[in-house]
């Protein structure tokens, strides 16, 4: 029997031999980037704006919607009550400074035909449920099959409910939420046989070991950009290092309490795994990625960080809160849990990617929940779509929730039929 290749199949195959090829002719050995997806990063990348397909999408899942008239903003200047932390995030850097992160987001109330607890995929637009892909999987199958990470998946306190991606056929897996753990994942490359020792420590000396290796490989351009890209990490390595050490509580304290990521705000959790994927995309790793923040039963607590919200009784929970009555309170939860992609909004338009362009310039966020109103409603549900990238930028406006994931792709001027 003869098999013959579909097209796209044929296209892809093509796009990964030339490459192949590219590495081939820089005369870097495959070893060294096994070694290190840094290294395979900076190829990655320069293959991508070789083939101009330098594009990113990022999702981020965010639960239980927000109480309606409260969310949608009235202008960019003037956000609501659920939606303040993307005027406060201001941008201090780069080409975009003076900006805040509403003025990069389209705010969007769609009505979901499907939703609710138990069916985070929906948000993904994985409207056959096990039969078929949600958004991410589809952008990465078809688009970008060169890149280092197929897709880079993380959490940030996810519980025991269902994850929001995954491929068809597939049960959805929790992604690591951790931010030591989820370090370790991405920058990790094979460990030399003789080295067993997985600390994020041993990664980033990997990663220098390969920079130093690299160096007459790479362009000036290149080799700065690299350069730069390491000495972000170094800051995230210095941040985990001091998350890590004791508490200086005076040496009355015989038994200082050491840092437990599991027991963090899930605010400082959510912008440091933040940090590590802006890290991610800087370097050429990957082309889709996903942030799962919280789960659908959303049971995160506040505790003090809700005290500048107005949030006074620390024993309430996200979905606590939702089933109360007060909706100033429940989006209040809304608002503070906001803080994370409003910060990785900022950071996308602080940092250059590996074309020294904004990231925000070539990247497109999408903040998906499963639900409209937190008491199960399935209109008017809270979406934002961020990119400085043409046809993009901030607006706001409803429609349907499949029109509006649907069309992501195509606005982006890529494959991804769903």
């Amino acid at each position: 029997m003869k098999f013959v290749k579909n097209s796209k199949e044929r296209a892809q195959n093509s796009e990964r031999r030339r490459f192949l090829d590219m590495i081939t002719r820089a005369g870097v050995s495959t070893a060294l980037l096994k070694a290190s997806p840094f290294a395979a990063g900076i190829f990655a990348s320069r293959h991508a704006m070789a083939q101009d397909s330098n594009k990113r999408a990022v999702f981020m899942y965010l639960p239980n919607g927000a109480p309606n008239g409260h969310w949608m903003p009235s202008s960019a200047s003037n956000m609501n009550t659920a939606t303040r932390p993307y005027g406060e995030a201001s941008i201090t850097k780069g080409s975009h400074q003076g900006k805040t992160a509403a003025d990069f987001c389209e705010f969007r109330e769609v009505n979901m035909g499907k939703g609710g607890h138990g069916n985070t995929h929906n948000s993904m637009a994985a409207y056959a449920d096990h039969t078929s892909n949600t958004l991410d999987t589809t952008l990465a199958n078809e688009n970008f099959p060169t890149s280092i990470y197929k897709i880079i998946r993380a959490g940030v306190q996810v519980g025991g409910g269902p994850s929001f991606c995954k491929e068809a056929g597939q049960q959805a897996t929790h992604p690591k939420s951790k931010p030591q753990d989820f370090y370790k994942t991405i920058f990790s490359g094979t460990p030399p046989t003789a080295n067993t020792d997985d600390s994020y420590k041993r990664v980033m000396e990997m990663n220098r070991l390969a920079l130093n290796n690299l160096q007459r490989k790479l362009g000036v351009d290149e080799y700065q950009r690299f350069e730069t890209h390491l000495d972000s990490l170094n800051e995230i390595e210095r941040s985990l290092d001091a998350a890590n050490q004791p508490m200086e509580l005076g040496e009355e304290c015989k038994t200082p309490s050491i840092f437990d990521p599991s027991s963090a705000h899930i605010i400082d959790e959510g912008k440091a795994i933040g940090d590590i994927l802006v890290a991610a995309l800087k370097c050429g790793l990957t082309n889709v990625a996903t942030v799962m923040i919280s789960d659908d039963q959303a049971g995160w607590l506040a505790g003090e960080r809700g005290l500048p919200y107005g949030l006074t009784n620390m024993g309430l929970n996200h979905h606590n809160y939702s089933h109360s009555g007060n909706d100033t309170n429940t989006a209040n939860m809304v608002a503070l849990l906001s803080e994370i992609p409003a910060y990785f909004i900022k950071r996308l338009a602080e940092e250059t990617g590996p074309d020294g362009s904004s990231l925000i310039d070539t990247t497109v966020f999408v903040q998906v929940t499963d639900m409209g109103d937190p008491n199960h409603g399935l209109a008017s549900a809270p979406f934002i779509a961020a990119s400085n990238m043409s046809g993009f930028g901030y607006r706001t406006g409803g429609g349907s929730h499949v029109d509006f994931m649907g069309g992501l792709p195509a606005r982006m001027g890529l494959a991804g039929d769903l």
